[in-house]
């Protein structure tokens, strides 16, 4: 495969950020390092709120666009060595290596609240977005399917507590 087409099979068309193949390989490849060498990382699952509300008040082009606001904000956030893509419908999954939990709660709130001030433009309307954040640590003997509940979990409780939240645990 020529190095074009392999960045598009990684790459999400409605976000232009990786997709959820592209998500799987960099988790797996963060978990090696952490068994090998013990290299803490993070991950934050971000969900959009009131995703169906925006599907079926504006037209899906303003779904499409609010996804690629909130996926260029993540995207804008990072170091060179962490990555974000579309985990799948209105989720995005942020892998953020050598980091400790204080500093995935600090990042994880910095993101909600800047995707918190993007709008998106609707039938002559400003539509405000608004994500819920869960995020956890990699913990010794953790799996991706483990890993990732732990943050969907997280994830859940934030958008329990009222949405535009993030809950971070261990």
């Amino acid at each position: 495969m020529s190095p074009g087409l392999a960045r598009f099979a990684f790459l999400d068309p409605a976000s232009q950020v990786g997709n959820r193949g592209y998500l799987e390989q960099q988790l797996s490849q963060q978990l090696d390092l952490h068994r090998k060498y013990g290299t803490p990382f993070g991950i934050m699952l971000a969900d959009l709120d009131e995703f169906k509300g925006i599907n079926d008040t504006y037209e899906h082009i303003a779904l499409d666009v609010a996804l690629a606001t909130v996926a260029r904000t993540l995207s804008n956030c990072l170091r060179a060595s962490e990555v974000v893509g579309r985990w799948g419908g209105n989720e995005f999954l942020a892998i953020l290596p050598s980091i400790t939990r204080q500093n995935l709660a600090r990042v994880s709130e910095k993101f909600r609240t800047l995707a918190a001030q993007s709008t998106v433009p609707a039938e002559a309307l400003q539509i405000r977005v608004t994500i819920s954040v869960g995020a956890t640590i990699v913990a010794s003997g953790d799996s991706p399917e483990s890993l990732l509940k732990r943050a969907d979990q997280h994830l859940y409780s934030s958008k329990q507590s009222g949405r535009n939240r993030v809950s971070v645990g261990s």
